[in-house]
Protein backbone atom coordinates (compact mmCIF):
# COMPACT_ATOMS: atom_id res chain seq x y z
CA UNK A 1 0.00 0.00 0.00
CA UNK A 2 2.57 2.30 0.59
CA UNK A 3 4.60 1.51 -2.62
CA UNK A 4 1.38 2.17 -4.26
CA UNK A 5 1.07 5.67 -2.71
CA UNK A 6 4.97 6.26 -2.61
CA UNK A 7 4.06 5.90 -6.89
CA UNK A 8 1.18 7.64 -7.21
CA UNK A 9 2.74 10.71 -5.57
CA UNK A 10 6.09 11.09 -7.42
CA UNK A 11 3.57 10.33 -10.57
CA UNK A 12 1.20 13.27 -9.59
CA UNK A 13 3.98 15.16 -8.83
CA UNK A 14 5.95 14.36 -11.87
CA UNK A 15 2.56 14.99 -14.32
CA UNK A 16 2.60 18.59 -12.61
CA UNK A 17 5.72 19.17 -13.65
CA UNK A 18 4.96 18.23 -17.44
CA UNK A 19 1.97 20.34 -17.70
CA UNK A 20 3.17 23.28 -15.51
CA UNK A 21 0.54 23.59 -12.93
CA UNK A 22 0.96 27.22 -11.94
CA UNK A 23 -0.57 26.59 -8.46
CA UNK A 24 1.94 23.62 -7.64
CA UNK A 25 4.78 25.52 -9.02
CA UNK A 26 3.96 27.86 -7.02
CA UNK A 27 3.64 25.40 -3.54
CA UNK A 28 7.02 23.86 -4.56
CA UNK A 29 8.80 27.18 -5.16
CA UNK A 30 7.59 28.44 -1.63
CA UNK A 31 8.83 24.90 -0.19
CA UNK A 32 12.45 25.19 -1.76
CA UNK A 33 12.50 28.75 -0.49
CA UNK A 34 11.43 27.56 2.94
CA UNK A 35 14.08 24.90 3.41
CA UNK A 36 16.69 27.40 1.84
CA UNK A 37 16.06 29.88 4.60
CA UNK A 38 16.07 27.64 6.99
CA UNK A 39 19.16 26.65 5.91
CA UNK A 40 21.27 29.67 5.98
CA UNK A 41 19.16 30.43 9.28
CA UNK A 42 20.61 27.07 10.82
CA UNK A 43 24.20 28.37 9.42
CA UNK A 44 24.19 31.71 10.58
CA UNK A 45 23.50 30.34 13.89
CA UNK A 46 26.35 27.66 13.59
CA UNK A 47 28.85 30.42 12.86
CA UNK A 48 27.31 32.77 15.34
CA UNK A 49 27.79 29.59 17.79
CA UNK A 50 31.26 29.48 16.56
CA UNK A 51 32.85 32.94 16.34
CA UNK A 52 31.78 33.31 20.08
CA UNK A 53 33.16 30.19 20.96
CA UNK A 54 35.93 30.28 23.58
CA UNK A 55 38.62 28.20 22.02
CA UNK A 56 39.80 27.15 25.40
CA UNK A 57 36.55 27.01 27.80
CA UNK A 58 38.64 27.42 30.96
CA UNK A 59 39.52 30.75 29.32
CA UNK A 60 37.21 33.82 28.83
CA UNK A 61 36.42 36.70 27.15
CA UNK A 62 36.34 37.94 24.02
CA UNK A 63 39.92 38.32 23.11
CA UNK A 64 39.97 34.79 23.30
CA UNK A 65 37.35 33.36 21.09
CA UNK A 66 37.98 31.64 17.78
CA UNK A 67 35.87 34.36 16.08
CA UNK A 68 38.12 37.05 17.54
CA UNK A 69 41.53 35.56 17.33
CA UNK A 70 40.78 34.10 13.63
CA UNK A 71 39.32 37.87 12.36
CA UNK A 72 42.40 39.61 13.81
CA UNK A 73 45.05 36.62 11.83
CA UNK A 74 42.74 37.32 8.93
CA UNK A 75 42.61 41.18 8.91
CA UNK A 76 46.80 41.20 9.18
CA UNK A 77 46.97 38.61 6.48
CA UNK A 78 45.03 40.58 3.90
CA UNK A 79 47.25 43.66 4.76
CA UNK A 80 50.29 41.68 4.11
CA UNK A 81 49.16 39.99 1.03
CA UNK A 82 48.00 43.88 0.01
CA UNK A 83 51.61 45.11 0.82
CA UNK A 84 52.64 42.00 -1.20
CA UNK A 85 50.73 42.68 -4.04
CA UNK A 86 51.19 46.38 -4.24
CA UNK A 87 55.08 45.83 -4.80
CA UNK A 88 54.91 42.76 -7.21
CA UNK A 89 52.73 45.57 -9.41
CA UNK A 90 55.69 47.86 -8.74
CA UNK A 91 58.45 45.34 -9.34
CA UNK A 92 56.71 44.14 -13.03
CA UNK A 93 56.12 48.09 -14.42
CA UNK A 94 60.15 48.23 -12.88
CA UNK A 95 61.37 45.86 -15.12
CA UNK A 96 59.07 46.89 -17.87
CA UNK A 97 60.16 50.78 -17.10
CA UNK A 98 63.88 50.51 -15.67
CA UNK A 99 65.34 53.11 -13.91
CA UNK A 100 61.15 54.24 -13.06
CA UNK A 101 60.19 55.93 -9.78
CA UNK A 102 57.60 53.88 -7.69
CA UNK A 103 54.95 55.30 -6.62
CA UNK A 104 55.21 54.51 -3.37
CA UNK A 105 58.19 56.64 -3.55
CA UNK A 106 57.92 59.32 -0.57
CA UNK A 107 61.72 60.95 -0.13
CA UNK A 108 65.05 59.70 -0.22
CA UNK A 109 64.23 57.50 3.36
CA UNK A 110 60.70 56.68 2.01
CA UNK A 111 61.93 55.09 -0.96
CA UNK A 112 60.61 51.88 -2.56
CA UNK A 113 62.56 51.68 -5.83
CA UNK A 114 65.80 51.95 -3.40
CA UNK A 115 64.96 48.94 -1.61
CA UNK A 116 63.79 47.52 -4.91
CA UNK A 117 66.98 47.63 -6.33
CA UNK A 118 68.93 46.39 -3.53
CA UNK A 119 70.37 42.67 -3.30
CA UNK A 120 67.79 42.23 -0.60
CA UNK A 121 64.47 42.73 -2.35
CA UNK A 122 65.36 39.50 -4.30
CA UNK A 123 66.47 37.11 -1.80
CA UNK A 124 66.16 34.18 -4.32
CA UNK A 125 68.94 34.88 -7.13
CA UNK A 126 70.90 37.44 -5.44
CA UNK A 127 71.33 36.37 -2.35
CA UNK A 128 70.90 32.34 -1.86
CA UNK A 129 71.66 31.77 -5.83
CA UNK A 130 69.74 28.38 -6.12
CA UNK A 131 68.34 29.35 -9.75
CA UNK A 132 71.28 30.46 -11.59
CA UNK A 133 70.65 34.05 -13.11
CA UNK A 134 67.14 33.69 -12.76
CA UNK A 135 65.83 35.92 -9.50
CA UNK A 136 62.76 36.04 -7.75
CA UNK A 137 61.26 39.21 -6.47
CA UNK A 138 60.72 38.53 -2.40
CA UNK A 139 56.95 40.55 -2.92
CA UNK A 140 55.81 37.38 -4.71
CA UNK A 141 57.25 35.21 -2.35
CA UNK A 142 54.83 37.35 -0.21
CA UNK A 143 52.11 36.57 -2.11
CA UNK A 144 52.22 32.49 -1.69
CA UNK A 145 52.85 32.76 1.42
CA UNK A 146 50.08 35.28 2.52
CA UNK A 147 47.51 33.14 0.84
CA UNK A 148 48.34 30.11 2.53
CA UNK A 149 47.78 32.18 6.16
CA UNK A 150 44.36 33.71 4.79
CA UNK A 151 43.37 30.47 4.01
CA UNK A 152 44.23 29.34 7.54
CA UNK A 153 42.63 32.24 9.42
CA UNK A 154 39.42 31.80 7.18
CA UNK A 155 39.00 28.11 8.38
CA UNK A 156 39.76 28.99 12.07
CA UNK A 157 36.80 31.51 11.67
CA UNK A 158 34.96 28.41 10.46
CA UNK A 159 35.42 26.86 13.02
CA UNK A 160 37.69 23.51 11.10
CA UNK A 161 39.92 21.17 13.27
CA UNK A 162 43.38 21.64 11.46
CA UNK A 163 45.60 18.42 12.09
CA UNK A 164 47.99 19.44 14.79
CA UNK A 165 51.39 18.58 12.37
CA UNK A 166 49.81 21.38 10.12
CA UNK A 167 49.20 24.23 12.54
CA UNK A 168 52.87 23.69 13.83
CA UNK A 169 54.21 23.96 10.10
CA UNK A 170 52.37 26.67 9.76
CA UNK A 171 53.58 28.23 12.87
CA UNK A 172 56.82 27.37 11.54
CA UNK A 173 56.72 29.20 8.72
CA UNK A 174 55.47 32.35 10.46
CA UNK A 175 58.27 32.54 12.33
CA UNK A 176 60.13 32.18 9.18
CA UNK A 177 58.27 35.26 7.74
CA UNK A 178 58.42 37.46 10.89
CA UNK A 179 61.91 36.64 11.27
CA UNK A 180 62.58 37.68 7.32
CA UNK A 181 60.34 41.08 7.89
CA UNK A 182 62.80 41.95 10.37
CA UNK A 183 66.22 40.91 9.09
CA UNK A 184 64.49 43.24 5.77
CA UNK A 185 63.67 45.82 8.42
CA UNK A 186 67.35 45.80 9.55
CA UNK A 187 68.93 45.51 6.13
CA UNK A 188 66.98 48.76 4.77
CA UNK A 189 67.40 50.62 8.01
CA UNK A 190 71.22 50.12 8.12
CA UNK A 191 72.72 48.83 5.25
CA UNK A 192 70.48 50.35 2.46
CA UNK A 193 69.72 53.09 4.16
CA UNK A 194 66.15 53.76 2.76
CA UNK A 195 62.70 51.70 3.78
CA UNK A 196 59.89 51.06 1.53
CA UNK A 197 56.31 52.33 2.80
CA UNK A 198 54.87 48.75 1.81
CA UNK A 199 58.29 46.74 3.47
CA UNK A 200 57.07 48.60 6.51
CA UNK A 201 53.54 47.67 6.65
CA UNK A 202 54.14 43.97 5.85
CA UNK A 203 56.22 44.39 9.11
CA UNK A 204 53.73 45.27 11.30
CA UNK A 205 51.01 43.00 9.72
CA UNK A 206 53.75 39.83 9.67
CA UNK A 207 54.17 40.84 13.50
CA UNK A 208 50.07 40.68 14.68
CA UNK A 209 49.79 37.77 12.04
CA UNK A 210 52.38 35.70 13.67
CA UNK A 211 51.02 36.45 17.47
CA UNK A 212 47.64 35.95 16.04
CA UNK A 213 48.06 32.43 15.14
CA UNK A 214 50.46 32.13 18.06
CA UNK A 215 47.44 32.99 20.21
CA UNK A 216 45.34 30.10 18.82
CA UNK A 217 48.03 26.87 18.52
CA UNK A 218 48.53 27.48 22.43
CA UNK A 219 44.90 27.82 23.61
CA UNK A 220 43.68 24.93 21.44
CA UNK A 221 47.45 23.26 22.11
CA UNK A 222 48.11 22.41 18.59
CA UNK A 223 51.90 23.03 19.30
CA UNK A 224 54.09 20.10 19.78
CA UNK A 225 54.78 21.53 24.02
CA UNK A 226 54.20 19.64 27.22
CA UNK A 227 51.35 20.08 29.52
CA UNK A 228 53.30 22.32 31.80
CA UNK A 229 54.79 24.33 29.27
CA UNK A 230 51.75 24.80 27.33
CA UNK A 231 49.56 25.81 30.41
CA UNK A 232 52.40 28.31 31.69
CA UNK A 233 52.34 30.04 27.89
CA UNK A 234 47.91 29.66 28.15
CA UNK A 235 48.33 31.53 31.54
CA UNK A 236 50.79 34.38 29.56
CA UNK A 237 47.99 34.71 26.97
CA UNK A 238 45.41 34.81 29.50
CA UNK A 239 46.80 37.97 31.38
CA UNK A 240 47.15 39.64 28.14
CA UNK A 241 51.40 38.97 27.51
CA UNK A 242 51.27 38.55 24.01
CA UNK A 243 49.53 42.16 22.85
CA UNK A 244 52.52 43.76 25.32
CA UNK A 245 54.82 42.28 23.38
CA UNK A 246 52.94 42.99 19.93
CA UNK A 247 52.74 46.61 20.99
CA UNK A 248 56.11 46.75 22.63
CA UNK A 249 58.03 45.75 19.82
CA UNK A 250 55.78 47.94 17.33
CA UNK A 251 57.18 51.22 19.94
CA UNK A 252 60.71 49.65 19.32
CA UNK A 253 60.32 50.23 15.75
CA UNK A 254 59.05 53.22 15.65
CA UNK A 255 61.64 54.44 17.76
CA UNK A 256 64.88 52.98 15.79
CA UNK A 257 63.06 54.84 12.74
CA UNK A 258 62.59 58.32 14.29
CA UNK A 259 66.36 58.43 15.65
CA UNK A 260 67.56 57.37 13.07
CA UNK A 261 66.12 59.12 10.34
CA UNK A 262 64.75 61.91 12.62
CA UNK A 263 63.69 65.38 10.21
CA UNK A 264 63.98 63.75 6.90
CA UNK A 265 61.24 60.97 7.09
CA UNK A 266 58.99 64.10 6.32
CA UNK A 267 61.74 66.31 3.70
CA UNK A 268 60.35 66.08 0.46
Amino acid sequence: ILLVIGFSFFLFCYINILLENPIYLFFNRIWYASNYLIYLIELAYNVYMNVFSPIKESIKGIRHTKGYVGIVFLIFSLLAMLASFMLSIEALFEARNPGSRFSCDINAVLSCSTVAASDQAEILGKILPFFGDFTVPNAFLGMIFEAVFITIAVLLICGTKMPKWFMTASQIGNLCALIFAYWLFYQSSFVIGAMCPWCLLLMVSTTFQFFSQLHYNVLAQYLPFSEKFNNKLQSLIASGVELMIEIIVILIIVLIVVLKYGPRLIQG
